[in-house]
């Protein structure tokens, strides 16, 4: 009772007063500790030599008590687990028996979440925890050991209030778990209060009948005080919540206070009571005496504690010591601590890290980096062990520290707390306040001329901008960044970033100051970071650009300029040849000489094609699409190579699929590449028809363009298009005539009926069937295929043109009068005198002639050299001249 005595007579001047929260309860780590931390654990832990299923003590609810006790003991809670469980599922369990054993199973839930390194393995262990004790509870409203099973789902209610308020100290700045904490400690006081009353009811009128379904007054006594302990342990975590000068704090401290005073009286061995009276050291210095919880631990060692008793007390003394600014002292009590490694607990450790950074910091102050250094150093290591032996709570603890610590010295003691309030709102989802914590401590770094500092957390300010959204203003700070990096990394990173800030701005919302700043962001960063890692990437979002401005052969010169190691390089290729394509096609069109550009893309492309050919590997999409692209390019040269472009076709349709494997999915990479692959192949399998008959296989093209038309009608399209364009090229008659031929039987011998083709399908097809009948020499049938796709495209005026100069030419009389209006609107749209109503009043002398309307065309063509005898191209003129001579003869 002298330890009781002299606690009494400390708090008779104890002072209301807050101080700096600290909790208690969560350092019992070890297997001896965590045991004392959960409920009915009166008994001295008996270690069983034996964890077999087989010797569970049955019918002697002590003797299974301390049997799981054991196995908690040793960090067996897997196997007690699995005990428990496959004793419950005996059928001829009786009532008592089975209670029991869902406590314990309870208890072992809650221990074993106690022992977890994570927050959200310990919430979901003490979810099962209490889960089994509902269950329990819900199947038996008059359970004889209610009163029990509600008093263990409390315990581990309160655990979880306990495992909340970790959280929130340890991320103070975000989520809801204080909010959670006060919600569900608030509804326990109640429960707790509730439970403690009818135990008391129950132990007054306990009948003496021997009744053994309830539980005998001796452990239900102990049991009470157990529930008073985790109530005065309740509201200590409570007061925590709260801030330290609060009214509703020291309310909370007062009441703890009072409950570990009743407890702090009984049996002095006892376990409960030595706890309850450490509650009230806590208590007392929480409330700001820290002399007088100084003192009463100096007591309770001077009556030789157990070590788990003593290792809190040394615990509690130097909080005390450090809330007084007495380090060195702190230091000197913790010696002891660290001469013997098995006396380790994770709060022990804790404060390890603690004292040793306060001590790193004087010897800086006072001069002497080098033992501060030492002393940092050892703070590190600490918190190494803390996380090796104690992963959880204290491990968290004590790396937060050491953080805190490193940013002060990183940042500078203005910016340091901005920027951890940064981290803890980020890694709390806080994104937004992240931002603005951030954004300060970046200013203050600036203005501190910390420039390195201020590269990084601008950079990082940057990145979140740019990930929530913010472009205009992730611009704004990037730039500023990339300025003031220098000639460091950070800069090419940061002004790359800002590029992609404009250019999400420029997505957003286009328009041609935004495009052009886009752009001079990309030449910038190509220019100033020839080396940086993103040159190619940046080259690759300009080439992007331009390509989708149509500005093609630019986009070819930049795909071409992606560094070959560069990720984007196999694609950047590909685009090559599809800009190659675009360009070529362009040239075709405007029927000008092409051989010039045909030579530089297949300089371009011939070192990486002829690699491909080369080998018989496996091909990726890219590498597939490669192939055919240039085959494709082959196909439509001016002077066609046939054979060569036979021989890349041949190697993309045997190949077979190889995965990149950039998504870290193996399996599902080959899957998508296999579905590239077989595209490209059917593609292939198309041009295929074109290459065959260009060497002279006219036989085998006809057999797979039958095969073609019949099995993959999708892709006649595109076979008709490039027997179309090859047909248009520098090719002997004979070879024009038959891919003519092709063409025509490409259709007939197809199972595509054209007529039922929705309009946007029907177009392409009718296109290159016009290419083959006037390639053919059978103009009506081109003009009657251009007139449908003509109604579909009724602003194309190149197609209307064309369709005039096609009927004319049918010589179909119906087809030439529709030619002649045709004409006549042409030269209504023209301005008099000029080359293009020239050559339209030309073509409608011409439908006269044909139409035999021989004074019209007369009377036309008088006027027209009369008026304008020197008007037009030289075509144009000569074309007229041999009309006037004709009419002459006649």
């Amino acid at each position: 009772m002298r330890v009781l005595t002299a606690i009494r007579q400390v708090l008779c001047g104890a002072s209301a007063s807050g101080s700096r929260a600290k909790r208690i309860a969560g350092c019992r780590v070890s297997p001896r500790q965590l045991l004392r931390r959960f409920p009915i654990l009166l008994p001295l832990i008996i270690c069983s030599t034996s964890v077999r299923a087989s010797e569970l003590p049955r019918d002697n609810d002590v003797a299974r008590e301390r049997y799981f006790d054991g196995l908690r003991e040793r960090g067996l809670y897997s196997l007690a687990e699995t005990v428990c469980l496959t004793e419950l599922q005996r059928s001829e369990l009786a009532q008592p028996e089975r209670t029991e054993l869902v406590i314990e199973l309870s208890r072992t839930f809650a221990a074993h979440a106690a022992a977890s390194p994570s927050f959200d393995e310990q919430t979901e262990l003490l979810q099962r925890g209490r889960v089994v004790i509902d269950e329990l509870l819900a199947g038996s409203v008059t359970h004889p050991r209610r009163v029990v099973l509600e008093a263990q789902s409390a315990f581990v209610a309160a655990s979880e209030v306990e495992v909340l308020g970790w959280q929130n100290e340890l991320s103070p700045l975000g989520g809801s778990s204080r909010e959670k904490a006060l919600l569900l400690s608030e509804g326990l006081l109640m429960t707790f209060a509730d439970l403690i009353e009818r135990m008391t009811e129950e132990l007054r009128n306990r009948s003496r009948d021997g009744d053994t379904s309830r539980l005998s007054p001796y452990r239900m006594r102990g049991l009470k005080r157990v529930a008073e302990y985790r109530l005065g342990m309740l509201l200590l975590g409570r007061a925590k919540l709260f801030d330290s000068l609060s009214a509703d704090r020291a309310e909370t401290l007062l009441a703890a206070r009072e409950r570990f005073h009743d407890l702090a009286g009984g049996e002095p061995t006892e376990s409960i009571t030595l706890r309850s009276q450490l509650g009230l050291i806590t208590v007392t210095r929480l409330s700001g005496d820290t002399t007088a919880a100084l003192k009463m631990v100096d007591v309770l060692m001077a009556d030789q504690p157990p070590p788990e008793i003593r290792l809190e007390a040394i615990a509690e003394k130097v909080e005390a010591l450090l809330a007084l600014g007495r380090t060195t002292d702190a230091a000197d009590e913790l010696r002891e601590f660290s001469r013997n490694p098995a006396a380790a607990t994770g709060r022990l450790l804790f404060l390890k890290v603690q004292v040793l950074l306060d001590l790193s910091t004087v010897a800086g102050e006072k001069g002497d980096p080098n033992l501060a250094t030492d002393l940092h150093n050892a703070a590190v290591a600490f918190a190494a062990r803390a996380a090796a032996e104690f992963p959880g709570y204290w491990a968290l603890r004590a790396r937060r520290v050491i953080s805190a610590g490193d940013a002060a010295d990183e940042f500078g003691p203005e910016a340091a707390p901005h920027i951890e309030r940064g981290r803890s709102f980020f890694a709390a989802g806080q994104v937004e306040d992240a931002i603005s914590s951030f954004r300060t401590g970046w200013k203050l770094l600036v203005e501190l001329n910390r420039i390195e500092q201020a590269a990084e957390i601008g950079y990082t300010l940057g990145s979140l901008l740019l990930n929530e959204g913010h472009f205009a203003d992730a611009e704004v700070v990037l730039r500023d960044v990339a300025t003031l990096a220098g000639e460091t990394p950070r800069a090419a990173q940061a002004d790359f970033l800002r590029a992609f800030a404009l250019a999400q701005l420029y997505r957003r919302q286009p328009s041609r100051s935004r495009r052009e700043a886009y752009v001079a962001s990309l030449e910038h960063h190509r220019s100033a970071y020839p080396e940086a890692e993103s040159y190619g990437e940046a080259t690759w979002m300009l080439a992007r650009l331009q390509e989708l401005r149509l500005q093609t052969t630019l986009a070819l010169r930049l795909y071409s300029e992606i560094p070959d190691e560069h990720a984007r390089h196999p694609e950047a290729v590909v685009a090559v040849a599809r800009c190659g394509e675009t360009v070529l096609d362009r040239l075709r069109k405007l029927e000008k000489p092409r051989a010039d550009w045909e030579a530089a893309i297949m300089g371009e492309l011939a070192a990486h094609v002829r690699q491909l050919t080369n080998s018989d590997a496996p091909l990726t999409p890219h590498q597939a699409e490669l192939l055919l692209r240039t085959a494709r390019l082959l196909l439509g040269f001016e002077q066609p190579d046939f054979a060569s472009a036979d021989r890349l076709l041949d190697r993309v349709l045997d190949a077979q699929p190889a995965s990149a494997v950039t998504t870290g999915d193996p399996a599902t990479e080959l899957v998508g590449a296999q579905a590239s692959i077989a595209a490209i192949q059917q593609t292939a399998s198309a041009l295929k028809v074109v290459s065959l008959s260009g060497i002279g296989q006219q036989l085998e093209a006809r057999l797979l363009l039958t095969r073609i038309g019949t099995s993959q009608p999708d892709s006649l399209a595109d076979v008709l298009k490039v027997l179309g364009d090859a047909s248009a090229g520098n090719i002997d008659a004979e070879t024009s005539a038959s891919f003519g031929e092709l063409q025509v039987r490409a259709m007939e011998r197809s199972s595509v009926d054209i007529d039922t083709l929705s309009i946007t399908r029907q177009i392409p097809l009718r296109l290159a069937l016009a290419d083959a009948h006037e390639q053919s020499r059978m103009p009506g049938s081109a003009a009657r295929e251009l007139a449908i796709v003509a109604q579909a495209r009724p602003d194309d005026e190149s197609l209307k043109r064309r369709l005039a100069r096609l009927q004319l030419a049918s010589g179909e009389r119906q087809l030439v009068e529709q030619a002649k209006v045709a004409w006549r609107g042409f030269e209504r749209q023209a301005k008099a005198g000029t080359n293009d109503w020239l050559e339209a009043r030309r073509r409608v002398i011409e439908c006269c002639l044909e139409l035999e309307q021989a004074d019209e065309a007369a009377k036309l063509l008088k006027v027209t050299m009369l008026l304008y005898p020197n008007g037009g191209t030289p075509e144009t003129r000569e074309a007229l001249d041999r009309l006037a001579v004709n009419q002459q003869s006649r």
